[in-house]
């Protein structure tokens, strides 16, 4: 039955028309429909609805092209998961370009307390709906732990420990994804030089952290053209399909994000990426590139990273190796690194604290040919050469 008008309670065109029994069949087919929302929509065949809808979203080039003809339940599951993949991608790459740059350090506390009584107040307001709730949740928990990581760089630089405020705050955006948050928690943890619970939090990021399910997101500008090739495993699909949006949290991994008000709690190797870009390349930049005043680093290198120097601050020679190789495994095959010079820069550094000159060195080239400026990999070459230099005029 098609029936091309809208139907209004004042003139409802199908009163009387259905059956008690056909109108309770209807039901069980309209009830999954209805409760999925506009999922439904990218499995509709006529006139291509499904895929000209998805290529209004910019997501067509993420699947080869029968994809897009196959309404079945696979296909569904895609679908969804392509949607919630673009959404997390520009919820978060809206998160910090338009509200932390313009102002001045001391003003940021008091911008993202201001920032998280608004979505508190919008989630709570009568008349919001569904999305703007849904919205309200994922962002919240970033700006809480942004917060923290402000508050706790405070703390590091007065009395090397962090306050019960901060502290509370990190507790309160913990589960913004599966890692950055956390991350960012045992990198504060790190620099004030409480290796056991950074220990710990590490241990629980990489537990929660399925290689197999978990989509790495990133929404730094200069990504967003690299988009199409972004490697999606089929659990990630299979877990967007449950429509839990608590899980659905679990299987995306932020990058993570410190500004210069945060540099007491960034490690001293990551610090050198805040400030990347001399005098003379600020001029070349692009008005998008405001995250590279920023230090960015994929989660998963972050991970190994930090275990790296934690194991390595703990004498545990064997693990602090396996952290190593891990690190230096990622960044050689994982596809998924939107910051692969920023992870080839730490590892440099690490293997510079091997005393493996020659390897940092690699790493460093490695990292200048994928971005020759606004690159930190050109302070560390210098420094690794001047390093050198020293040695070899010692008797």
């Amino acid at each position: 039955m098609n029936c091309p008008h809208f139907i209004i309670p004042e003139n409802n065109l199908m009163a009387g028309k259905i059956s008690y029994p056909a109108q309770q069949q209807l039901l069980a087919i309209l009830e999954p429909i209805i409760k999925c929302e506009v999922w439904a929509l990218m499995d509709i065949p006529i006139d291509d609805l499904g895929k000209r809808l998805q290529e209004k979203m910019t997501m067509l080039p993420m699947y080869p092209p029968g994809f897009y003809y196959n309404p079945t339940a696979d296909v569904s599951s895609k679908a969804v998961g392509i949607l919630m993949y673009d959404f997390f991608f520009n919820v978060y790459s809206r998160l910090y370009s338009k509200i932390i740059r313009p102002v001045r350090n001391e003003i940021v506390p008091f911008l993202l307390f201001n920032t998280i009584s608004i979505l508190v107040k919008i989630y709570r307001a009568v008349e919001s709906d569904t999305l703007q709730k849904s919205v309200c949740r994922l962002l919240a928990p970033h700006f809480c732990s942004f917060l923290g990581s402000v508050m706790a760089s405070t703390d590091i630089d007065a009395c090397n420990s962090i306050s019960h405020m901060a502290l509370a705050w990190f507790s309160a955006g913990l589960n913004s994804d599966v890692s950055s948050s956390r991350l960012k928690f045992a990198s504060a943890l790190y620099c004030a030089g409480d290796m056991k619970r950074t220990e710990n939090v590490l241990g629980h990021v990489e537990e929660k952290y399925d290689l197999d399910v978990v989509a790495p997101v990133c929404g730094c500008s200069a990504c967003y053209h690299s988009l199409g090739v972004v490697t999606i495993k089929p659990g990630f699909f299979s877990k967007c399909d449950t429509g839990n949006e608590e899980l659905m949290k679990d299987i995306v991994a932020f990058c993570v994000k410190f500004s210069r008000c945060e540099i007491n709690c960034v490690p001293q190797e990551l610090q050198y990426e805040l400030f990347r870009s001399p005098q003379q390349e600020l001029l070349v930049r692009d008005e998008d590139d405001g995250w590279m005043d920023w230090a960015v680093v994929d989660s998963l290198p972050y991970l190994y990273f930090l275990q790296y120097k934690t194991y390595r601050h703990l004498q545990r020679g064997a693990d602090q190796q396996r952290a190593l190789l891990h690190l230096a495994t990622t960044i050689d095959t994982y596809p998924n690194l939107r910051h692969r010079e920023t992870a080839l820069n730490l590892l440099g550094q690490c293997l510079e604290q091997e005393n493996r000159y020659d390897a940092a060195f690699c790493c460093y080239i490695k990292s200048r040919n994928i971005r020759t400026r606004n690159n930190a990999a050109n302070i560390h070459i210098c420094k690794l050469l001047s390093t050198i230099s020293l040695r070899r005029r010692v008797p």
